[in-house]
């Protein structure tokens, strides 16, 4: 505790008024006379019985002890404090500075950017990192009618008309110098980024104190980027649900959803809201349900209309668990099962409509031989001896949640017909159901190389030494290398982790190969193994996605060492921490008796 100068010890009245204390026959009497005296007497003292008024007692002596600062030691504190972070973000952004300007030339996906380095030229910071988002992360042209959706799609408009200290414009700048401090290998939640963030939330508590700013676009778009800021600091697995733009929606009312990007920004919550779903084996809200009748299905993008079928496979898949799970009477659970065959047998007519409705050039195109899969790809993983081709990465994902998708519609099914009688149609049922979805699972696997190319290690955003599938005659596109690298194994999380989590019977050899992969795109991104919940392997195997007997790599397991011996080098520093405060407290309480003299 700092205290400047020596505590009085009179009562509340006399310490607001400067009444002197009366300390000891020692002191001069001489200079006080009884008028400025205070005698601290019980229950009243000398100064407030000669004023005629209520004596508010004195301060226990033990407070008095361990006082809080006083106003002038707080603000040197204070001062000190920030004196200490604006260094730290200052050095920080210098060392940006020249990292950026030192591999200027080197990145091809910055020097493409156009950004000019220069020790003549004052730069400045956000630039950089406001062109790699657009660049890489948010680029609108790079968008066709076909995949923009939600929040992607609409942020560099909306970026350009936010006024400069807005919510949404700190937003992006926060996810935008996270991101691009995370792929020039530094910390991501730095103090550079970190003050974006601040101030990001700053101006969110003004806003909504307003009620006309919480029933605006920019608000909620706000909310999802910084979730997805925080997600990314949290290095969690399974992203957690929007319940900050659930409320927002809640309060806005579906009335305020009518414009494209209102509509695409409440299409992508209800996208994360099915993924939590299917997850949690839960069924969809009501509320959430009826998103689906604010549009018409015409006019919205393939990935739109296919998390509205995506809606009834979560429901049915809920309803299917639950009816697994009912202890009831046998004729009721029998009476259960022939609807939900039903309800499966029109989603999956309604997914394969979906499948008939989209062009020939959104679809994935199969490629093999050597001329076409390098012989890297080969040796990195080539489940089979080809794979795919997508026109983008986006396509790609939505073509994966479209196989994940028949894939669970398919397991549903060989539940309840588990369930069933086994005759020789049911059985002969099943046999299909199961191809089907070794079909799709196929399918996922050869699309591994389109996202991961010969990657087996890190690597720099823009690099052409990479090797990708391409079509024959038909080179890769130079974007692909900008966003092959900053998304595709981002993509390929869900629907790998997805597959191995669901109980499959699959090809043998195919569950331990799909690991692999799962492995191999962690150690392609620097994904951590260890993280607050533990590592993220074990946490795969207790939940069953990765199967026990898969055997790690030699250099997962170093890996996996060198998390134990961080983990219990983090376990000795908590308990010298702890055993430190249980020391501090014991010496306050020996200073006790001392307060009291």
């Amino acid at each position: 505790m700092v205290h400047t100068g020596r505590p009085s010890r009179g009562c509340a009245v006399c310490k607001r008024r400067r009444i002197k204390v009366f300390l000891s026959f020692l002191q001069s009497r001489a200079l006080l006379t009884p008028k400025t005296q205070c005698d601290e007497a019980e229950p009243e003292c000398s100064y407030c019985i000669k004023t005629k008024q209520k004596c508010p007692g004195y301060v226990h002596q033990f407070d008095l002890a361990w006082r809080d600062q006083t106003t002038v030691a707080k603000k040197s504190v204070e001062r000190r404090k920030n004196a200490i972070v604006k260094a730290r973000i200052e050095e920080d952004a210098t060392k940006l500075h020249k990292l950026v300007a030192r591999n200027m030339s080197q990145d091809p996906c910055l020097s493409s950017m156009g950004l000019v380095s220069s020790s003549k030229l004052t730069l400045n910071l956000e630039e950089f990192p406001l062109s790699f988002y657009f660049a890489i992360y948010a680029t609108p042209s790079s968008q066709t009618p076909f995949e923009r959706r939600g929040l992607v799609g609409h942020i560099a408009p909306t970026f350009l008309r936010a006024k400069p200290d807005s919510t949404i414009r700190m937003s992006i700048m926060a996810v935008a110098t996270c991101l691009f401090l995370a792929w020039m290998n530094r910390t991501p939640d730095s103090p550079f980024s970190r003050s974006y963030y601040l101030k990001a939330l700053s101006a969110m508590k003004d806003q909504l104190s307003k009620p006309e700013a919480c029933s605006n676009d920019e608000m909620l778009m706000g909310v999802l980027l910084l979730q997805l800021y925080e997600h990314g600091q949290e290095k969690s697995f399974f992203e957690g649900p929007p319940g900050g733009a659930l409320a927002l929606i809640k309060h806005r009312g579906l009335n305020g959803f009518k414009s494209d990007i209102s509509q695409g920004l409440l299409f992508d919550v209800r996208g994360q809201l099915i993924e939590k779903a299917y997850r949690d084996s839960q069924p969809l809200r009501d509320d959430v349900y009826s998103w689906k009748n604010i549009a018409e299905d015409s006019d919205l993008p393939p990935g739109v209309r296919l998390d509205t079928i995506c809606m009834d496979v979560a429901n049915l898949n809920a309803s299917v668990v639950r009816l697994m799970q009912d202890q009831g009477e046998k004729n009721s659970h029998q009476t259960g099962i022939f609807p939900l065959l039903v309800q499966a047998a029109e989603i999956e007519s309604r997914l394969a409509a979906w499948s008939t409705s989209i062009p020939s050039f959104w679809r994935p195109i199969a490629v093999h031989g050597p001329n076409c899969i390098s012989p890297g790809i080969q040796r990195a993983g080539l489940y089979q001896q080809y794979c795919d081709v997508y026109p983008s990465i986006t396509a790609s994902g939505i073509w994966n949640k479209y196989r994940l998708a028949k894939i669970r519609v398919q397991r549903s099914i060989l539940s309840l017909l588990s369930q069933h009688e086994q005759t020789a149609s049911n059985l002969a049922q099943q046999d299909l159901s199961q191809g089907r979805i070794q079909l799709e699972v196929d399918n996922i696997c050869a699309s591994i190389p389109y996202h991961l190319g010969d990657r087996t290690r890190p690597g720099r955003i823009g690099d052409k030494s990479i090797r990708y599938p391409h079509p024959p005659g038909i080179s890769v596109p130079d974007i692909h290398y900008l966003r092959g690298l900053a998304l595709g194994g981002f993509v390929l999380l869900n629907p790998l982790g997805a597959v191995l989590e669901m109980d499959l019977k699959l090809r043998e050899g195919q569950r331990e190969w799909i690991g692999g992969q799962l492995m191999r795109t962690f150690r392609v991104y620097n994904l951590l193994w260890e993280t607050d919940e533990g590592s993220v392997l074990s946490k795969l195997y207790n939940h069953n996605v990765i199967g026990r007997e898969i055997r790690p790599s030699h250099e997962t397991r170093e890996l996996r060492e060198a998390s134990e011996r961080l983990q219990r080098i983090e376990n000795i520093t908590n308990q010298f921490k702890q055993s430190e405060r249980l020391e501090q407290k014991s010496q306050r309480l020996l200073l006790l008796p001392l307060a009291r003299i």
